[in-house]
């Protein structure tokens, strides 16, 4: 299992001109996927074509597994307010609504998505094999995880939240191992009249960092030692706390009180 490197994002218009703002109001729309609500016809679709075996196995968070697990009749599923989006190319349909993702802006292309790149060996091996020099070739990547790593600087993101303070937009998401640092280096140029605030710190690895973009150029990219944010007993945040834990990641209360017992055991 991946280490997970968490992210914050804060989003705002360099100034507050008309162009700067409906710069930011564009980049919100950019980056969230937008749902669609299924239809009857659209529920006997996948009810008729998406049930099999492997399709439920390998997308578990599908449309046609949600249905099949819910034990829900097509009638009662299309009386609940649900929306999926369908994915034309890979034939999947997901829970939306209104989704940040990122990759909406900027992914691998659409041919390193094709299944038959993931296969080896097998009565198929030949031809997959033979897809992926093609796909190196044409691409210099044989997989959208392989692009992603290089492009992104990491080979996924993990959506969690959106929310807007004072006219800053701040999304949380996670992201295996690495944050999505030359994913913002290279969007930023789209959005000129954009500054761009992320934190990121992952733990397990014991790294921590900032990538600040202002006006479409890096102003500040920061890589260093992670220091705990929060007491591990009380989970206070620093913050809050306006003091630095000790090398035990305490507080100082908590490590008094833990001081405390010790003695009355002894």
């Amino acid at each position: 299992m991946a280490n997970i490197c968490s992210n914050t994002l804060k989003v705002s218009a360099t100034n507050l001109t008309p162009d700067a703002q409906a710069q930011l109001r564009q980049f919100v729309d950019d980056i969230h996927e937008k749902g669609v609500c299924l239809t009857k016809k659209d529920a006997a679709l996948y009810k008729e074509n998406y049930l099999q075996e492997n399709f439920e196995s390998r997308y578990s968070n599908d449309a046609a597994c949600f249905v099949e697990h819910s034990e829900m009749s097509i009638k009662d599923f299309m009386t609940k307010i649900v929306y999926f989006h369908f994915d034309k190319d890979r034939k999947v349909f997901t829970e939306g609504g209104d989704v940040f993702k990122i990759g909406n802006i900027y992914d691998a292309p659409k041919e390193l998505f094709d299944e038959r790149l993931n296969s080896f060996g097998g009565p198929n091996g030949k031809i997959a094999d033979a897809l992926r020099i093609e796909m190196r070739e044409k691409y210099g990547y044989d997989s959208v995880s392989s692009w992603r790593s290089s492009n992104w600087g990491t080979r996924n993101v993990y959506d969690s939240s959106v929310e807007e303070k004072n006219g800053v937009m701040v999304y949380d998401f996670s992201s295996p191992w690495s944050p999505p640092v030359e994913f913002f280096k290279h969007i930023c140029e789209q959005y000129p009249l954009l500054d761009f605030a992320l934190n990121f710190e992952e733990p397990g690895m014991g790294f921590e960092g900032d990538l600040k973009i202002e006006a479409g150029s890096v102003v500040e990219e920061e890589d260093r030692n992670y220091v705990p944010k929060h007491c591990c007993e009380c989970g206070q945040h620093i913050d809050d706390l306006d003091e630095p834990l000790n090398e035990d990641e305490r507080c100082t209360e908590c490590q008094a009180e833990l001081d405390t017992e010790d003695n009355e055991e002894d």
